[in-house]
């Protein structure tokens, strides 16, 4: 569905929108209630990162920032929440994630990552898919 939309914005509005793309310096999420209530938030955040000439991309495996363990508080769901996005940024190369909202899907990781979030974590995570998860908890919590 979230293909479908892409699709439809960038050409209903003339922009372009990358998706999955192998390799991209930025990966771009979105909640879920921005793609469906509000998509010109999504159009606008094409429209910037190809203005500022960004190497950026959505992905389809983890795009979606709300994370819904978190409000629910199930440390379990919000850390699977959390690595997708994680998982993601990794698969593409991805150095900065770009999420949309201020306190959602940046808070503490409860426990299971001390004081990770999304963005800084990835910063010092290994590159290699298959061992993002163990690096990226050791070099948090040092």
């Amino acid at each position: 569905m979230f293909k479908d939309r892409l699709d439809w914005l960038a050409d209903d509005h003339e922009v372009e929108i990358p998706v999955d793309r192998e390799n991209a310096d930025v990966l771009c999420t979105m909640s879920s209630i921005e793609i469906m209530k509000y998509p010109d938030s999504v159009v606008a955040t094409a429209r910037i990162m190809n203005h500022l000439g960004v190497d950026w991309t959505f992905r389809l495996d983890g795009y979606e920032a709300t994370n819904f363990g978190l409000l629910a508080g199930n440390t379990a769901a919000q850390k699977q929440l959390t690595m997708k996005i994680i998982d993601a940024a990794v698969a593409c190369g991805a150095k900065t994630v770009i999420l949309p909202s201020a306190a959602t899907p940046t808070r503490r990781c409860a426990g299971w990552v001390p004081t990770c979030t999304a963005s800084p974590c990835l910063s010092r995570c290994s590159t290699s898919r298959s061992s993002s998860r163990s690096r990226c908890a050791r070099a948090s919590s040092g």
